[in-house]
């Protein structure tokens, strides 16, 4: 199982079924146990899952591209037309520009030569049509108006919001090994370190896995 940034858990709404909780609290204690005794694990996790091991949870849009390149990229495209906007707000509330050379430059912020309004989008997560994120869902369209606070809404559900249940399984598993509190002494390369290698102990866990991570090939 494998993924370019590494595995992360898939979204999700709502609650996790029994299955899923089971899965991830199973991996937790799959995990801390391999690493107290030193066992090396064949798992590519992603640098953001990494970081919710330190307490480093992330947070941030640059945290997006250590689970899905591509959703960083076209996010980043949509914040620097956010910025626009809101760098073009501040100068017309200061009166540097005048309503008509507003109008001018908001026609002119796109996303690739698009308006933001005709690229279609709505307030719900990227790839999951029936996951919604807030300001009415589908039902709301992304405009220049709002689209800082779609990128916001995105990247809150793919890192924190929409995996919030799965990495507290994770972690109920994991404590019952040990505390994961202690690896807040570490980094998250050091802690990759500790639980990276070539040598899988569990033939099974992978398969299992692939049902509840996130993972973009």
């Amino acid at each position: 199982m494998f993924s370019p940034q590494g595995l992360y858990p898939r979204p999700v709404a709502g609650e996790l079924g029994e299955r899923e909780e089971y899965i991830f609290e199973l991996f937790g204690a799959f995990v801390a146990k391999a690493m107290q005794d030193n066992r090396p694990l064949d798992l590519n996790l992603s640098r953001a899952f990494y970081g919710w091991m330190v307490g480093a949870q992330p947070s941030l849009l640059a945290d997006v591209r250590d689970v899905d390149q591509d959703l960083h990229k076209a996010l980043c495209k949509l914040q620097a037309a956010a910025n626009e906007k809101a760098a073009l707000d501040a100068d017309l509330s200061a009166g540097r520009v005048d309503e008509e050379a507003a109008a001018a430059r908001r026609a002119a912020i796109t996303v690739d030569g698009c308006a933001v309004e005709d690229l279609c989008l709505d307030f719900t997560l990227p790839g999951y049509p029936d996951v919604s994120i807030g300001q009415g869902g589908p039902e709301t369209p992304v405009t220049l108006d709002n689209v800082g606070e779609y990128v916001a809404a995105v990247v809150d559900f793919t890192l924190v919001r929409g995996v919030q249940e799965a990495m507290d399984r994770f972690f109920m598993g994991f404590n019952a090994v040990f505390n994961v509190d202690s690896l807040c002494l570490f980094t998250v390369d050091e802690v990759c370190s500790f639980v990276r290698s070539f040598v899988c102990v569990c033939v099974c866990l992978p398969v299992c896995l692939s049902v509840c991570l996130f993972v973009r090939v």
